[in-house]
């Protein structure tokens, strides 16, 4: 009990110390993969679910995509600005309570309409999981060792993504028969129920997760008011323009696919979800944390030698691996092709959520970071992740009207998508260039300036603003 009463006083040191870091990053990784396994659970229960509840592929998307990410994006900056003012680790706390008693209800659903009220309620409680994560990780962690800090604490965004689609399908096949012992529950409700309960697990151990003092600070107020952060935004509009821009494009990528991607191997090449299942999830946890390291090195590699656009250049590493697997999973006949294809696919998006984070905060004050980050996923959310699984459904319904057209619905969401991800990180190059350098100085690319001013108190840090 006295750890839980400890952890609500701060920290008084520039930096925590580099064990006690590492064991909140574990913390906040187990808390992720909780809320990516309950996120991405429905992706692997298409079919039982469209029968239960007599529905079609546009009406299934808006519950797996629509429902969930309109909240999420709606209440993110809510949850952004109290992030950057209020006790983080008691946000998180009351994020996993709410998002799995909203999970675990949805066992228990009648309608139509229930699910989609059930989905709204995990979008609402995950909504401070990324902005609060992405915060305390940024004053746990010094700057040299930022990069590879996150990157890491974005593996458990693959590993959760990855253990739904392996947990998910083992539960559905374990369970297929064992419906006597839930009362006659169908398996699929069964799945809803069991993964929700680890979360009043996990939120005692964010009880031993600290508030710590914020970092990069300046000599400034340690909020910046919404005046403030709208003048950085808008002298700053090119570079978060084309940045946020980029991520909406992704969003429309990985959800114009992921969601689909059990139910695509199914139609197309007859396999059963749950051994769809285990292979995707497989690649999802192998490639996704390869990919993901390998977007943290290169994030820090080019900012400690100095290289323009540091934080910025492995998107372009990321385009270069996404857009040939975007043509190559949906179309080729070979299942084995198509699996390796898709974990190129892993790999490469798996790049861009590692170096996300370091991207953003390479242009942005620290008193600013909650926001951005929000206004970043309110954007991808209310375009990306709402439209890119309902428009690759309504394009099999409606254009195609045929449900073994879903992968032609998928590149023609995904294709378009990736290269709009390109152009938009090709245009934001220069602006994101000099938005950097006059955020910590010409002579010092992204965050190298903070590794000899660990306290923040830096005036080159003060006179800037916002990231992620």
């Amino acid at each position: 009990m006295q750890d839980a009463q400890d952890s609500l006083q701060p920290i008084a040191s520039p930096y925590p110390p580099f064990r006690y870091a590492v064991l909140v990053i574990a913390i906040l990784m187990v808390v992720t993969m909780l809320g990516q396994l309950d996120r991405n659970l429905p992706s692997l229960l298409v079919a039982p679910m469209r029968e239960a509840f007599d529905i079609t592929d546009t009406q299934f998307s808006l519950f797996g995509g629509a429902s969930f990410s309109l909240f999420y994006a709606l209440l993110g900056p809510v949850f952004g600005g109290l992030v950057d003012r209020k006790h983080r680790p008691m946000l998180l706390i009351g994020g996993v309570l709410g998002w799995s008693l909203m999970t675990g209800l949805t066992a228990f659903t009648t309608s139509y309409w229930q699910i989609l009220i059930c989905r709204a309620g995990v979008g609402i409680g995950e909504a401070v999981l990324a902005p609060a994560c992405y915060s305390l990780i940024a004053d746990y962690v010094e700057p040299r060792r930022r990069g590879r800090a996150l990157a890491i604490y974005v593996i458990a965004i693959m590993a959760g993504g990855g253990a739904s689609l392996i947990l998910g399908g083992a539960l559905i096949e374990a369970l297929s028969g064992a419906s006597a012992l839930f009362g006659g529950m169908e398996p699929w409700r069964i799945v809803f129920l069991t993964v929700a309960l680890p979360g009043p697990i996990a939120a005692l151990l964010l009880l031993f997760v600290r508030e710590v003092p914020r970092q990069e600070q300046g000599h400034s107020a340690a909020v910046a008011d919404p005046e403030e952060f709208r003048r950085y935004l808008s002298a700053n509009r090119a570079t978060f323009g084309f940045l946020i821009a980029g991520q909406v494009a992704l969003g429309l990528i990985n959800n114009s696919i992921f969601p689909w991607m059990p139910s695509f191997f199914e139609r197309s090449h007859g396999v059963e979800p749950h051994s769809a299942g285990l292979v995707l999830g497989s690649l999802m946890i192998g490639a996704g944390t390869v990919g993901l390291l390998i977007g943290g090195w290169l994030s820090d590699h080019w900012a400690n030698t100095g290289a323009k656009g540091a934080r910025l250049r492995p998107m372009f590493v990321a385009a270069a691996i996404q857009i040939p697997a975007l043509i190559v999973f949906p179309l080729i006949p070979s299942l084995t092709l198509s699996y390796a294809a898709i974990g190129l696919l892993f790999l490469g998006t798996s790049v861009t959520l590692a170096a996300t984070p370091s991207m953003y905060q390479a242009v942005t004050p620290n008193r600013m970071r909650g926001r951005v980050v929000t206004l970043s996923l309110l954007a991808s959310g209310l375009i990306g992740w709402t439209l890119g699984p309902s428009a690759t459904a309504f394009i099999t319904d409606y254009v195609f009207r045929d449900d073994a057209a879903l992968r032609y619905a998928i590149l023609c969401v995904s294709m378009p998508s990736g290269l709009l991800f390109l152009f938009c990180s090709w245009r934001a190059f220069a602006p994101f260039v000099a938005t950097n350098e006059s955020l910590f100085g010409a002579s010092q690319a992204d965050e190298a300036i903070l590794d000899s001013d660990p306290a923040g108190t830096s005036p080159l840090v003060d006179a800037a603003a916002p990231a992620r």
